[in-house]
This record gives C-alpha cells, structure tokens and sequence, in this order.
C-alpha cells in the first residue's frame, strides 16, 4: 500500500485551555490516521492470507487428486496380478498334468523309438538286397547274352 505521509496538525498558539483542545485535536487527529493506514494494511495483509489460503488449497486439491489417481492405479495393478497369479497357478496344473500324461506315454514312445530304429536297419538291408539283386540281374543278363552269343 503506498505510504501516505503522516498529517501534521499545527498547534494553535493561543490560550491555555485552548491547548488541551490541540492536543486532543491532534492526538484525535492521529489516532484517526493511524486507524485509516492499519485498516489498510490490515486489508492488504488479509487479501495475501486469501490468497496464500487459495493457493494452499489448490495445491492441496491437486495433491489430493494425484493420491487418489495412485490409489485406482494401485487397485487396477493389484486385481491385474491377482490375474497374473491366478493364470500362473493354472499353468502349473496344466504342466503336471501334461507331465503325468507324458510319462504314462512315455513306455509306448520308447517303444515306438526302438520300432523305428529297426525299421532303419531294415531299410538299409532291404537297400542291400536291392543293390544285389540287381548286381545278380546284370550279371544273369550278361551270362545270358554271353549263352546265346556262343
């Protein structure tokens, strides 16, 4: 608030009696202006509490605001883990059950393992007798041509 200068009562220099009425006059007088400049300091100190008073609770607000958004943000984490436990307990039940049901296969796979093995060997003996064979053709062939050419 500016500062207005502080008024200065001439005191009249006239009977005795009349100086007790100067004084009241300027102590009035001064009382007044003192009254006048702290009621405006009184306003300008008020309205800076209003306004520290808003900013404060608008700062609370937004503090609330982001405690609140943490909290739904906390609660959607907390059901997507739940979630996440939930799917993970039934992989572990699906995985003993498929490992109960493997090693019950397990005898026929090694059986089918072994049948597959002989059936390799078998295949490489049947190619033996098919190479031989044909090796007996020729040379059948060639004994025959051989016969007839004689």
């Amino acid at each position: 608030m500016e500062d207005e200068p502080t008024p200065t009562v001439p005191l009249p220099v006239e009977e005795e009696g009349s100086n007790e009425q100067a004084y009241i006059h300027a102590t009035r007088t001064m009382f007044q202006a003192l009254n006048k400049y702290l009621r405006g300091e009184l306003n300008c100190a008020l309205v800076c509490v209003r306004k520290m008073f808003l900013a404060l609770r608008t700062l609370c607000a937004v503090t609330l605001e982001d405690y609140l958004l943490l909290e739904r943000m906390n609660r959607v984490a907390t059901q997507k883990y739940n979630e996440m436990a939930d799917y993970a307990e039934g992989l572990g039940t699906f995985i003993a059950i498929m490992q109960a049901k493997y090693d019950s296969l397990r005898p026929y796979l090694d059986q089918i393992d072994e049948i597959d093995a002989r059936v390799t060997q078998l295949e490489q003996v049947v190619n033996l007798l098919n190479d031989y064979t044909k090796r007996l053709e020729q040379r059948f062939k060639s004994l025959q041509y051989t016969c007839k050419a004689s």
